[in-house]
């Protein structure tokens, strides 16, 4: 899972995505899987001086982040975490 990644991971991931020039700043910052997924648009800005980069980088951290929760979710059920649905149903 995303969140257990280390610096060299996330290392590995920029460079999947293009951005190597950029490990170097993720490590310095310790940037983990546990912080990638914690970071704000605004944290993205800093690390990231191009807007091009910035689009990119959290196109594919939204990408990330979401198959974190679909990950998650069997997980979620079987610790009884989500609640069951009430929506009224349609007669």
């Amino acid at each position: 899972m995303v969140d257990k990644w280390t610096k060299d991971e996330v290392g590995k991931w920029l460079q999947s995505l293009h951005l190597v020039d950029y490990k170097e700043t993720f490590r310095e910052q310790e940037i983990d899987g546990e912080t990638l997924l914690g970071l704000t648009e605004r944290m993205v800005e800093k690390l990231f001086p191009l807007m091009k980069s910035q689009v990119m980088f959290m196109k594919e951290l939204n990408k990330l982040r979401n198959s974190q929760n679909s990950q998650s979710f069997p997980e979620q059920c079987e610790a009884g975490l989500l609640l069951e649905d009430h929506t009224p149903r349609s007669q």
